[in-house]
């Protein structure tokens, strides 16, 4: 009895760290950012998933703000579908940095990206 009791104990221990995820509650799929984002937006992928896309409503916004929430969106993606943070961002040839934000009919604006690694 006291082995079982000694059994349950560490099961409970370890499961309480989160290191053995249990189905059904999420422990990535809740994650938040410390900070709140300054602004609202979706993520979709087809397929394999590699290929995502951020829709961000910025409302004239500056593109720091804008890109700090495309940047968690997408980054958050990636880690929990790929496990790795890599992401290539549509941008501009040979600026990296530029990336390339298209205006959608809804009046928000989507950046493309592709999770690297596996």
């Amino acid at each position: 009895m006291k082995r079982l009791i000694c059994l349950l104990l560490v099961a409970m221990t370890v499961m309480a760290c989160g290191r053995i995820p249990t189905p059904g509650l999420g422990f990535l799929t809740n994650v938040r950012p410390s900070d709140p984002l300054p602004y609202d937006a979706n993520l979709s992928a087809d397929g394999d998933e590699t290929e995502f896309r951020v829709a961000v409503e910025s409302r004239g916004a500056g593109l720091e703000a804008v890109r700090e929430t495309v940047r968690f969106y997408g980054t958050r993606h990636c880690l929990t579908t790929f496990g790795s943070s890599a992401i290539v961002w549509g941008a501009q040839p040979g600026a990296p940095e530029a990336w390339i934000g298209t205006r959608a009919q809804n009046g928000r604006t989507v950046y493309s990206g592709r999770c690297l690694g596996r």
